[in-house]
This record gives C-alpha cells, structure tokens and sequence, in this order.
C-alpha cells in the first residue's frame, strides 16, 4: 500500500502542491492519505479504512510532501518503515537566495536537507530544481528523478473578456506588483484570484487602487477556475520565483494565451517548448509591452504534461 503524507496546512489549499497531491491520490490504487500538524497523524480522504497505526504498519511506500516529516520540525520521519519518497515541490535553498538568512529559513534548509538524506527517492518537478539540488547534494544525485505535472486536456472555447487574469499566492516573490505597474502602464484590467487578503494583499492594495481591477478569493472548485481561465484575454505568471506553477498548463488546455516571466523555470517548462510568450522578469516596461500583444493561444498539451504520463512516472517509483 502506497501512503501519501502531507502537512495539514495544505488540507484545502488551493497552491499547486495540493493539486499536485489531489490529483495523483485520487489515481493511485489501495493508497491512503494521512495530514498532520504538531506531529499528530490523522486519516484523511483514506480510500482504505484504516487507522494511522495500521497506514503506516501495512503501507511499503511512503510519499512525502512537507519538510515539517523531518526531525527538526519534531515530525514523524523514522516511523516510516517502508521506501520513503520525497516530492520536493521547491527547493528552500532558492527562498534563501530570494528572500535572505534567517533562524526559520536555516531550519527550514536542514529540515529538506535530512529528507534528502534519509529518503530513498526524491522526486523534482522540473529539471531545472533536479540540477541546483545536484550541485548542492552531489553524493545524492543518484536518488533525483523529475514528474512533472500532469492534467487532463479540456479545452473549451468560451468568449473572451478583456481581462489580464492572475491567478495564485499573493506574495512578493510572486511579481504581482510588476503585473500591477504594467497593467497601470498598459490601461488594462486585472482579474486577480488568490489570497487578496493575506498580510502582501493589504499591503499592495494602495497600488491596486490605482488600476481598473476584480478580485475573487481561492476557488476550491477546478472546474470553476477553468472557467475563470478560458474567459480571460490573458494569463500571466510574472513571477521572480516559482516552481511548476499549475496555472501555466491549466491556461493551455483552456485555449488561453500564456505570458511568463523568462526566469529558468518557466524557460523549461514553457518558453523552450514555444507554449508562451516572455518577458524580462522584473521590467515593467517589458511586461507592459507585452500585455497589448496578441499573444497566440496554444491548445496543444505536450504528452510530458498529461495526467497518464504523470501517473506512469509515479507508478514507476
């Protein structure tokens, strides 16, 4: 039996590791799905019924998805028996890098760093994290493999607003303010959907304030979110850092234009592969610039990011 782990936090959240762990789960066969928090294991969306104790006694695989597993957050990392698999979804490495040293980040670096070490398989979601973690962790390249996200192709051809849509966490590493200057820049209107009012909401709401902009909180419905996303003119991603970012391929099987930042992981996943138009990260000009383009619309799934060939890849494991 395969046991999916994750930090209760993540229970109905709307970030791509949900997803990711929500759609995969709900494919695997005689698997169950246990959440915790202050190292306390509970059953949830099990499809056995089992107790923690029997989940975690009968199950030989273990994949794990929070850094909190780890001994430095007291998790419960060496009461799994069985192959553990890591499904590093970001490396904290990079947060360092992006947002400077500090006693949680250290901890949160030492924490990845032991499931690195004590887990038989870690899984990247792009290659491009695959590659920095091998430059920190060579002795542990052998372990590093990569899935990507996989989804369903279902396009739709729904009218077309005159929307710029954004869709994700409001956080600063995210670029949202860039998008907000270059929609100022570019007399657009912005559709926003995510946590608006989280601590970086309020803060950004002086510059919202001063474009034509809708907000919607989290939509925990994906059909409604495909809605939302085959109705705009435009997706943008103008983040500074990111990992596989759902709303990239989401905005294709809906027949969406797609703008991207060009940092490294979106050059992979995206601008490589001819599915979007970029930008310069970080230059407003730039993005504004772009946003008056007719952005082309690609339609076409690449089969690397299928829902059939994320799950042969993780039955593969």
């Amino acid at each position: 039996m395969v046991t999916l782990i994750s930090a209760q936090r993540h229970y109905m959240s709307m970030d791509g590791i949900w997803i990711f762990i929500n759609r995969y789960s709900k494919l695997l066969n005689n698997s169950s799905f246990l959440t915790y928090r202050r190292n306390i294991l509970k059953p949830h969306l099990c499809t056995v019924n089992l107790s923690v104790n029997s989940c975690i006694s009968k199950s030989s695989i273990f994949h794990i998805h929070s850094i909190m597993d780890s001994n430095v957050f007291n998790g419960p990392i060496d009461k799994y028996n069985g192959k553990k698999i890591y499904f590093c979804h970001h490396l904290i490495s990079e947060e360092i890098c992006y947002y400077g040293q500090s006693i949680l980040m250290q901890q949160k670096y030492e924490a990845q760093s032991e499931l690195f070490r004590k887990c038989n398989q870690i899984v990247f979601l792009t290659h491009h994290h695959k590659n920095k973690a091998i430059r920190d962790f060579p002795q542990l390249k052998n372990k590093f493999t990569v899935v990507y996200h996989g989804i369903k192709s279902n396009y739709n051809n729904i009218q077309k607003s005159d929307n710029i849509l954004y869709v994700g966490r409001i956080s600063r590493e995210k670029g949202i303010t860039d998008l907000i200057k270059a929609c100022k820049l570019s007399n657009k209107s912005l559709r926003i959907i995510g946590d608006i009012d989280s601590p970086y909401g309020k803060e950004i709401q002086p510059l919202l304030d001063k474009i034509e902009y809708t907000t919607r909180n989290w939509i925990y419905d994906r059909s409604e979110i495909y809605e939302e996303i085959s109705k705009a003119q435009l997706v943008v991603l103008p983040a500074h850092l990111d990992c596989f970012n759902m709303v990239g391929i989401e905005a294709i099987v809906c027949g969406t234009p797609l703008l991207v930042s060009d940092i490294p992981v979106f050059r992979e996943l995206y601008i490589d592969k001819n599915l979007a138009e970029s930008f310069k990260v970080g230059d407003i000009n730039d993005l504004a610039k772009k946003l008056t383009h007719q952005n082309p619309i690609m339609n076409h799934l690449p089969q690397e990011y299928t829902e059939e060939h994320m799950m042969n890849k993780i039955n593969s494991l």
